[in-house]
């Protein structure tokens, strides 16, 4: 499959890089800090940040709340942009609101299916299928003459990954997705097949070639934690399994116990039996990983995105920052000798309350929140985006060094379920792929467990 950018993609990014040009031309942040107050939200004191309070006059608050950390991080700044250049013309003073980062999610859950009428705008995730009951429709909103700019700038499977029964509830500002890392000085050109990926590991395995910098030539995420299922899934369905994509649950756990499936994990655990990764990799998440690589332990593994910056920062990789390069896991070659190659995307981004008593106003906040100039200042902020203008800006490039790599995966993607039961899905797999890469069980035994144990949690009453 071609990783180019058709000229069709390319008119609708510079539609979408238009229309957020139209709200961006506003003047650059000021550079007073921000004051931190206590605000009660449904009898619950949450820390938030906010800038001056306004002055006593007809004015709506508009509640917005964020993920603390990184992301909150990057749109605070934003925030107080709005309050100093945006607050005077349309009379919308925006609170930030924060929660804790661990408990966020379950807390804004609760929040909205106890009908709180606030936060107006909640910060979601790939659960929103928990809890699209209680958010805004947004279609009509966007198709409103009052919403006069695009959404075609958005990666088609990042806005479709806030979709739940084929209606959107949010927009991705935030896009995650899972990457093959690899050592650039020693693999100059990536593996792109899955077999391609098995040769390159073992060439780079001191077992195997003692001239090897690097101890191992891969590193398997096999934790049993639920979101390391996301590596194998990729290389399943670039083998050719069914993607899990919302509404395609079944199928895909129908499918578990097909040769395609039984082929790939037969590939992963033999990766780890032949002594390509290390032994120790059974309990390797995201940070172990990323010492590996940090470390020079390791030649090559499946990591998120937000890995490949960090390792490019000489104070967290002194040893590799310079030599390590991002790309789409391996595929399958196709009859026609052409390479499939894609990867899941999962997204977090903002949504409205359904109960929000300021819906016109925090859909004149929300709006903005889908701009150029939003999406290119929370990217330079240190977050992500889901957004082509983005990708393709020639100038963030230059700063975000690791959005030239990033920027195919994206357009070469799929949108991950957004199932209720998402998490107990995905730690269904993880269990069983942890079980055979243990030996706990065969790897027909722990893809039929896995396929029957989906089966019965998709189809309960």
């Amino acid at each position: 499959m071609s990783e180019k950018v058709d000229r069709r993609t390319w008119l609708k990014i510079a539609a979408g890089t238009v229309a957020g040009l139209a709200v961006g031309g506003v003047a650059g942040y000021l550079s007073a800090p921000s004051k931190e107050v206590e605000r009660t939200v449904t009898k619950e004191i949450t820390k938030t940040i906010t800038s001056i309070r306004t002055p006593e006059k007809e004015k709506v608050t508009v509640t917005l709340n964020w993920w603390p950390g990184p992301e909150s991080d990057a749109v605070t700044p934003i925030v107080k942009w709005w309050n100093e250049n945006m607050e005077p013309e349309n009379n919308i003073h925006v609170e930030l609101v924060l929660f804790g980062r661990a408990e966020h999610f379950d807390k804004v859950a609760n929040l909205l299916i106890s009908k709180s009428p606030e936060p107006d705008i909640v910060f979601m995730s790939y659960t929103v299928g928990r809890v699209y009951e209680h958010l805004e429709p947004l279609d009509k909103w966007f198709g409103s003459p009052k919403y006069p700019y695009a959404l075609e700038h958005y990666v088609p499977a990042a806005l479709d990954s806030f979709r739940v029964k084929g209606t959107l509830y949010g927009i991705p500002t935030d896009m995650n997705t899972s990457i093959l890392m690899y050592r650039t000085d020693i693999i100059p050109d990536p593996p792109k097949t899955l077999e391609e990926m098995v040769e390159v590991a073992r060439k780079w395995t001191k077992k195997y070639n003692p001239d090897s910098p690097t101890e191992y030539g891969f590193a398997i995420q096999g934790k049993n934690i639920w979101f390391n299922s996301y590596f194998w899934i990729d290389l399943y369905v670039n083998q050719g399994g069914p993607p899990l994509t919302p509404g395609n649950e079944i199928e895909f756990a129908k499918s578990l116990d097909s040769d395609i499936a039984k082929r790939t994990l037969e590939i992963y655990v033999k990766i780890l039996d032949d002594g390509l990764s290390p032994p120790v990799c059974v309990d390797y998440e995201y940070a172990e990983t990323n010492q590996a690589l940090a470390s020079g332990k390791v030649a090559m593994a499946l990591q998120w995105q937000c890995a490949l910056g960090e390792l490019r920062n000489p104070k967290n990789a002194p040893l590799i920052y310079d030599k390590i390069g991002g790309c789409l896991p391996p595929g399958r070659k196709l009859p026609d000798g052409t390479i499939y190659r894609k990867s899941e995307v999962h997204v977090h981004g903002p949504g409205i309350n359904k109960y929000s008593k300021h819906k016109e106003a925090a859909f004149k906040v929300f709006a903005f929140l889908t701009t150029f100039r939003f999406a290119r200042d929370y990217i330079m902020n240190g977050a992500f985006t889901g957004s082509q203008a983005i990708l393709f800006n020639e100038h963030i490039r230059k700063i975000r060094t690791d959005i030239p790599d990033l920027a195919p995966v994206y357009m070469n993607s799929w949108p991950m379920t957004t199932h209720p039961d998402l998490i107990a899905i995905h730690d269904i797999i993880t269990r069983n792929i942890n079980s055979a890469l243990t030996k706990l069980k065969s790897v027909d035994k722990a893809l039929s467990d896995a396929k029957k144990e989906l089966l019965e949690l998709l189809t309960k009453e």
